[in-house]
């Protein structure tokens, strides 16, 4: 248990008042001597151990499914959209489809509509969905994809797919520049988002300006910091302001954030690698006006977003739980170890 009384806010208050005590914020052995634990006995210490690590339990298998979900996500992104797996797989079983010619002027039925010697019909579709496509890959998905390949800009693509600028699947919404004169730590107003606060989701500074270019960042929306390392953050915290230089990428109707997030994945990795600086790397509008996507049929984004976008709301809504979870095991701490809340009453909350 006493892992988590020196990991919880009490033990990092007390600490905290004493070394303000000194000229400089600093602790020395002398100091630290001085602090005073009380604690209850071992077996109500063990018993308050056993709760709070089942919170942590939780918390754990929440980011472990996120990872894995995260995984999940990523894995069919490239395997539609990079590899073009169901494309190639398309390919190979070319021989049960018909011709381009015969899908666009089909013949009625009885006038030689692709009848064999069953006598039956020959439906495109049903003829692809029979030639069984890999497991992992739905019949009817597969049958979304074409079975050829186009030359593009970054090279062979999909027959009917296009690539395009990132302004084609999402708008991007810039922070704006709040006056830092206006910043607090007393919660008064809105949180305000920097890149810092991106990773952890915990906005350490409030305002109360109401900027004409503000936008309120939700949870869903997917943030990515344009100083030091571009990575796209799924946000799951409440409601904040933008700072400047943070920005949103936010899904133009027809578009998922699971499909914009791993769209944009590469092209910031990309310019993550190609800039040299002594000291910051920096990105700019410039560098995302370049940024570009391949942008598939309508109804191959729709299946994908199908699968995926469910991933991404179970995502932001584990992180939410989590930190629910955390906020609840450091309040209990401290209400455990006074007594002021019984061992046994702990189990119910």
């Amino acid at each position: 248990m006493a892992g988590y009384y020196f990991r919880s806010p009490t033990f990092r208050r007390e600490v905290t008042a004493m070394s303000s005590m000194s000229t400089r914020a600093s602790l020395n052995n002398e100091m630290l001597g001085r602090l005073k634990i009380v604690l209850p006995p071992v077996d109500t210490q063990s018993a308050i151990g056993s709760i709070l690590k089942s919170l942590d339990d939780k918390i754990e298998l929440n980011r472990r499914m996120n990872a894995t979900l995260e995984a999940m996500a990523r894995a069919l992104f490239q395997s539609w959209f990079i590899d073009f797996d169901p494309m190639r797989w398309n390919m190979d079983h070319a021989q049960s489809r018909p011709s381009p010619a015969a899908s666009r002027h089909p013949l009625p039925v009885g006038e030689g509509r692709g009848e064999g010697a069953s006598g039956l019909d020959f439906d495109p579709v049903r003829a692809k969905l029979d030639a069984r496509p890999p497991a992992g890959l739905a019949p009817a998905t597969a049958a979304l994809f074409p079975d050829a390949f186009q030359d593009s800009s970054l090279g062979p693509i999909p027959h009917g797919w296009c690539v395009s600028s990132i302004y084609e699947v999402a708008s991007v919404i810039y922070g704006a520049p709040f006056a830092s004169s206006l910043f607090n730590s007393d919660k008064l107003g809105k949180p305000l988002i920097r890149i810092r606060d991106l990773p952890n989701e915990s906005p350490a500074v409030f305002t109360t300006e109401v900027h004409p270019k503000g936008y309120l960042l939700k949870p869903g929306d997917i943030a990515v910091g344009m100083d030091g390392e571009f990575r796209a953050y799924l946000w799951a915290g409440v409601e904040s302001w933008l700072n400047q230089r943070v920005c949103v990428f936010a899904p133009k109707p027809g578009f998922s954030a699971a499909f914009v997030r791993n769209s944009i994945i590469a092209p910031l990795a990309q310019v993550e690698a190609t800039e040299t600086a002594t000291t910051v790397i920096h990105i700019g509008k410039n560098d995302i006006d370049r940024f570009t996507v391949i942008v598939p049929d309508a109804p191959v984004v729709d299946a994908f977003t199908k699968v995926c976008q469910p991933w991404y709301d179970q995502i932001v809504a584990n992180k939410q739980q989590t930190r629910a979870l955390a906020t609840l095991r450091d309040t209990l701490l401290p209400k455990l170890l006074s007594g002021e809340l019984p061992v046994n009453g702990a189990h119910s909350v």
